[in-house]
């Protein structure tokens, strides 16, 4: 199996500011963080893409009603995404799933 050269760094999408009425790319920056190396028996996902729903405006609206934490400008976004796992190590206990 050939080694996979990790990245040392992450993109995260995080809001800048709550924005007024609806959301516009100024109200989000990508910034990079460091990307731990992955421990014994763990892959590295990848997050390609997130899911941007209508209840999505609620919480980076900063509803008082909801019922979810709403985000708070400076952190990552917890949409659910769309990932793909990198290859395991060859010392992992884990495989692939097939089919």
């Amino acid at each position: 199996m050939p080694t996979t050269v990790l990245p040392r760094t992450a993109s995260e999408v995080r809001l800048v500011a709550r924005p007024d009425g609806l959301p516009e790319p100024h109200h989000f920056t990508v910034a990079r963080t460091p990307l731990p190396e992955p421990g014994p028996d763990r892959v590295l996902v990848r997050n390609d893409h997130f899911l941007v729903f209508p209840g999505l405006r609620t919480l980076i609206g900063g509803e008082t009603a909801c019922p979810c934490p709403c985000y708070s400008p400076g952190t990552p976004s917890s949409a659910p995404p769309w990932a793909r796992c990198s290859p395991p190590p060859p010392t992992a206990h884990c495989a692939p799933a097939t089919g």
